[in-house]
């Protein structure tokens, strides 16, 4: 029985299935969402997210749990987090990741998010996504909230 090795952690992305079940105590993921919290609490790590995340992250918390939520996530959340801003570059290459993924359930804010990871060497992916799964090799990056 072969045994899968995690790698060190040292650069963090939060998506937006995290910080969504991080927020709302009434959702499925939130039990899960704290225990991560909770365990990236002991290491020593940069924590990031994306101006995409955020746009995406702040609309769903607003719908989802409320307004004055949402805004209290992201003023806590921003002093953080390091986000990173999609720009030109990191736009062309989420395009480009976009038109070969034939997926239908990978969004093009999902693409974004490979897009960072790849450009910035991020080396875990904090999601409830499973379909983030599939991406782990050809991005080099290690999951945490699908174990």
């Amino acid at each position: 029985m072969a045994t899968s090795k995690k790698k060190a952690i040292r650069n963090v992305f939060f998506n937006t299935s995290f910080y969504v079940g991080l927020n709302n105590p009434s959702d499925s993921l939130h039990t899960r969402a704290t225990k991560i919290l909770r365990k990236l609490g002991t290491f020593d790590h940069n924590s990031f997210t994306s101006n995409f995340v955020f746009l995406e992250a702040i609309t769903v918390i607003s719908q989802k749990i409320g307004r004055n939520i949402a805004i209290d996530f992201y003023e806590k959340a921003i002093q953080s987090v390091r986000e990173i801003k999609i720009d030109l570059e990191l736009e062309e290459r989420t395009w480009s990741i976009f038109k070969s993924i034939q997926n239908k359930d990978v969004s093009y804010v999902d693409c974004s998010i490979l897009a960072v990871i790849e450009e910035f060497r991020i080396d875990t992916l904090v999601t409830f996504d499973k379909h983030f799964d599939k991406f782990q090799k050809d991005f080099s990056f290690q999951l945490l909230g699908l174990e």
